[in-house]
């Protein structure tokens, strides 16, 4: 895949000399395409098979006055537009686009995203996701299920990350090239003809001198991953390069006991790794499903300091990947226990005693799963909701007596931790679905943000970010002290999670002893800042070797925008 984005002065009618065109044209760097991706049977993403690229007059969406008026414009007989928008009307931009695709003038669509031109505009009311208004539906635990039938947790969602664009989509996040285009470009060029618009006529002079846009997106896969891959595998005896990547990910796990067992009942805690968005390499995952893993690795940290105290249960911490994409790694996970395929781990206990171990399906007796809890950071909503599936709650008496043991002890310590109002409403989308779908029948919890519906109005979507988590760090602070600053997300954070790490400990502890410390604020403060503010931040940086770091840094630069 190519991508590049140009923008340049066009005259109507007159053909631009190389010369010229060397001259007129601005490349814009700091831009991030729509792909193109395929499963079995459909391709999904932007661009067409050719190596053509898109072009067209700049036109953009700031207020409601210019989408009407793209409309009309979209109806006649114009030169093509590339349409700049911002995002709160980016969805029916799209829209219009898609009504007619084949006859829409609309030749691509870029989206600004930098947040402080956006500050400029009225977002107030604006939501959007990528994803589908039910998530993962096609592998839930209630496709079939008549009674229950898909739910929507997404209200935001719009379906783009699994439709086919005829065109491309790109992202604009930098201010300076976000200036170039909507006032140097649009402003300055097209707006004062745009704006001689009625509904009687609209012509364009070719006296009058436009801006134009050129967006390059070369895709060589089409139609299937079944078509791609072949012909990847046909042209790699040619060529190195090749048509498309699979996709995938690895699961994470390690054991908080002293001595792994399967004579002892084994307590899950997971949370999920991955997002999407439908740009490449732009997913910031703010609220899903970093707010988690920021959770997850203060609990750890923690029940780390008191393992020596654990000793009649192990606790087995998961991070699976490929979630976003239909639970693919809980769903390798449930069915290497299934199939009694789990890994061998080998434990290393010094010199001449090592031991193997293999995880057993019938030893696991619960799991605590860490979903969406970035909204916790807005003082409106301080609480965490205890989500549970009522049709293995309703039908076996194990699950049911594990789950309201993981209730109680919940609830207990923490005021702000709540079961959901409804005892009959659905699993949210959550890992636990590949377990109970694999006849696995575990008593597990999901911990979310949201009672009936997701709180955060940007999942999977280039909009979850921590400002919009409302996580923000004072201007001109040293990175020492924004490291060391409390954001009220961290502040309640600690707090709830470290109920959720004596929930842990007090299970099947015969003592019945209470943790007498809590998670470590400093450790949260700082993995907020880090994954939030400063991807190589000193604290990461102290974690890793001098080999790990580099290629951190490398992965960063490869794959991240700037400051992403």
């Amino acid at each position: 895949m190519n991508k590049l984005i140009l923008f340049f002065s066009v005259l109507i009618g007159t053909v631009i000399s190389d010369l010229i065109k060397e001259r007129a044209y601005i490349n814009l760097v700091n831009t991030i395409p729509c792909i193109r991706r395929f499963n079995s049977t459909h391709q999904i993403g932007c661009g067409k098979l050719d190596y053509s690229s898109y072009e067209g007059i700049v036109y953009t969406v700031r207020t409601n006055t210019e989408f009407e008026r793209l409309k009309d414009l979209n109806k006649l007989d114009i030169p093509n537009l590339v349409v700049v928008t911002l995002p709160n009307y980016f969805s029916r931009v799209v829209e219009l686009h898609q009504k007619d695709n084949e006859n829409s003038r609309i030749q691509g669509i870029v989206l600004i995203s930098n947040s402080e031109f956006l500050s400029n505009f009225s977002q107030s009311d604006f939501s959007f996701s990528d994803d589908t208004k039910s998530p993962n539906s096609h592998f839930s635990l209630y496709k079939t299920n008549k009674t229950y039938g898909a739910s929507n947790w997404n209200p935001s969602g719009t379906n783009y990350m699994f439709q086919n664009f005829n065109i491309p989509f790109y992202i604009i996040y930098d201010l300076n090239e976000t200036i170039q285009v909507i006032e140097e470009c649009y402003d300055k060029f097209n707006q004062h003809i745009f704006e001689k618009y009625n509904s009687d006529s609209f012509s364009i002079k070719s006296s009058e001198s436009l801006c134009g846009m050129q967006l390059g997106l070369q895709m060589s896969g089409s139609v299937s991953s079944t078509v791609c891959t072949r012909r990847s595998s046909i042209m790699h005896t040619l060529e190195s390069s090749s048509f498309c990547d699979p996709l995938g990910g690895s699961n994470y796990f390690t054991f908080m006991s002293q001595k792994p067992s399967n004579s002892l009942p084994i307590v899950i805690l997971s949370a999920r790794l991955d997002a999407f968005t439908m740009y490449e390499y732009y997913t910031p995952g703010a609220n899903q499903p970093i707010s988690a893993l920021i959770g997850l690795f203060g609990i750890i940290e923690l029940l780390g300091k008191h393992r020596s105290q654990v000793n009649s249960s192990n606790i087995l911490v998961v991070l699976f990947d490929n979630e976003a994409f239909d639970y693919g790694g809980s769903t390798r996970f449930a069915n290497d226990l299934q199939k009694d395929k789990f890994p061998e781990i080998v434990l290393d206990y010094g010199i001449d005693n090592e031991e193997s171990f293999v995880l057993k399906k019938d030893n696991i007796t619960s799991i605590i799963e860490l979903n969406q809890l970035g909204s916790i950071g807005f003082d409106s909503n301080q609480d965490l909701f205890i989500h549970k599936d009522p049709i293995s709650f309703g039908k076996d008496k194990n699950v049911a007596k594990t789950v309201i043991e993981l209730t109680e002890k919940l609830t207990k310590y923490s005021k702000n931790i709540k079961p959901i109002s409804n005892i009959n409403q659905q699993l949210p989308p959550s890992s636990i679905h590949s377990f109970l779908r694999n006849d696995i029948l575990i008593g597990g919890v999901s911990l979310a943000d949201f009672n009936s519906e997701f709180s955060s109005n940007f999942y999977h979507s280039v909009f979850d970010t921590a400002d919009n988590m409302n996580v923000t760090f004072p201007e001109e602070m040293t990175e020492e002290d924004a490291a060391n600053y409390t954001t009220m997300f961290a502040q309640r954070l600690q707090a709830l999670t470290t109920s959720i790490a004596q929930t842990i400990f007090s299970l099947h502890n015969p003592s019945n002893t209470d943790l007498k410390d809590q998670v470590s604020h400093i450790t949260l403060n700082r993995l907020v800042y880090c994954f939030y503010k400063n991807s190589t931040c000193k604290f990461f940086q102290d974690m890793m070797t001098e080999s790990q770091w580099k290629s951190y840094q490398s992965l960063l630069e490869a794959n991240l925008p700037k400051g992403i």
